[in-house]
């Protein structure tokens, strides 16, 4: 995890995100199409919050902490391996879990953050 200023990204390598942690849950996010920084990111949180540049490859250590329920979607909250929470639809978790093991609230496996979900290395 590198610290960075977020007016000075101007490229992610593939494996690269942008990460804003506040308290204890993190926003991983990819730069728009034009290279800009999404909107949703640079107004979650606090204006204060540190961001990094996360390189993301396959971890086990992924555990179910809670889920949160909204309006018009509910999330389930996982902790990543690297120590902060993030969310992913319960509709895509449900799918994970169809063919995942679980014990003990943790995911049995190698998996990382792709597209707001979880994706599970192949072997």
């Amino acid at each position: 995890m590198t610290k960075i200023n977020q007016n000075d990204v101007k490229e992610l390598k593939e494996d690269e995100y942008l990460l804003k942690i506040n308290h204890d849950f993190g926003f991983l996010t990819k730069l728009n199409k034009d290279d800009s920084i999404p909107k949703a990111f640079t107004g979650w949180g606090n204006s204060t919050d540190d961001v990094y540049i996360f390189t993301e490859s396959f971890n086990s250590g992924w555990k179910i902490k809670s889920y949160r329920t909204g309006k018009s979607q509910n999330w389930v909250v996982l902790t990543h391996p690297a120590g902060f929470n993030l969310e992913i639809y319960m509709k895509s978790f449900f799918s994970l879990i169809k063919n995942n093991d679980i014990i003990n609230g943790e995911l049995i496996g190698e998996f990382k953050w792709s597209e707001k979900t979880l994706i599970k290395k192949i072997i």
